[in-house]
């Protein structure tokens, strides 16, 4: 009788680790890292936007997005200025301007990301390094 038992829990043990498992993926949002180095003279360029996706082309769609959060300031570390993005949206638009505010270069990027946690079913903070000439 305990040689059946024994069979059947076996059986059972065998039969659970074939059935298909769910993956539960925490409900939290993150965050992605876009990091933009400059490459020439960037004396001028005091600050740098950086929008997600196609409706940020243009001085009053980039306003707009700024006021609804899908555009966000880059902070400067010397010549390399690094983004914070939540759910990015590609193409990612970058606008530098000088310090009257006068646009000195835009442009439009589709970086390559990198995961850098998370997992490939319930995705995870990426990372990203481009390099503007100027």
């Amino acid at each position: 009788m305990i040689s059946l038992f024994a069979l059947v829990i076996a059986s059972m043990l065998l039969v659970a680790g074939c059935s298909p498992v769910e993956t539960a993926c925490p409900a939290i949002g993150y965050s992605s890292t876009l990091s933009i180095q400059l490459i020439g003279d960037s004396s001028q360029v005091s600050e740098i936007t950086v929008c997600g996706g196609s409706n940020c082309v243009g001085e009053e769609a980039l306003q707009e997005s700024m006021r609804s959060g899908y555009a966000v300031q880059a902070q400067q570390d010397q010549d390399t200025w690094t983004a914070t993005l939540f759910f990015p949206e590609e193409p990612l638009t970058l606008l530098a301007t000088d310090s009257t505010g006068e646009v000195l270069f835009e442009t439009q990027i589709h970086p390559e990301w990198v995961r850098t946690g998370g997992s490939e079913e319930c995705g995870g903070p990426m990372s990203a390094k481009v390099a503007m000439e100027l």
